[in-house]
């Protein structure tokens, strides 16, 4: 089940960087920033430009650390709590910033099936 926890955990850190990157693309081209400075940062449409520019770096943020705890979990490195709450983090966490920012979803489901992930006890 590692594996399987490693490979849902790189999918949903490639989607939600991917996911990232289009956002920042689109605010800072021209029909976006120009969207920007007609909206402002006043009212509901401002905020939500807000909200978009800040889940898209959040998402990036997450998909760096979703890999991570992916690639510990592959290799059964550091605690497997830690690993799967950082998974379970890193793919929900967007998801409080913006609701459309769910493609980095499939790393909670990582995160769950590195429950199973039999760790090496080492006793000195």
């Amino acid at each position: 089940m590692r594996i399987t926890s490693f490979i849902f955990g790189c999918f949903g850190a490639v989607l939600g960087a991917f996911q990232g990157i289009k956002w920042l693309s689109d605010l800072s081209s021209e029909s976006g920033r120009l969207a920007q400075s007609l909206v402002g940062s006043a009212g509901k449409l401002g905020q939500e430009l807000t909200s978009f520019k800040t889940a898209a770096y959040v998402l990036l943020i997450c998909a760096f650390v979703g890999l991570v705890f992916s690639l510990l979990t592959l290799m059964k490195k550091g605690l497997k709590i830690v690993n799967v709450i950082g998974l379970i983090l890193a793919g929900l966490l967007p998801i409080f910033i913006s609701t459309q920012a769910f493609l980095g979803v499939p790393m909670v489901i990582g995160g769950l099936l590195g429950l199973t992930v039999k760790y090496n006890q080492h006793h000195s």
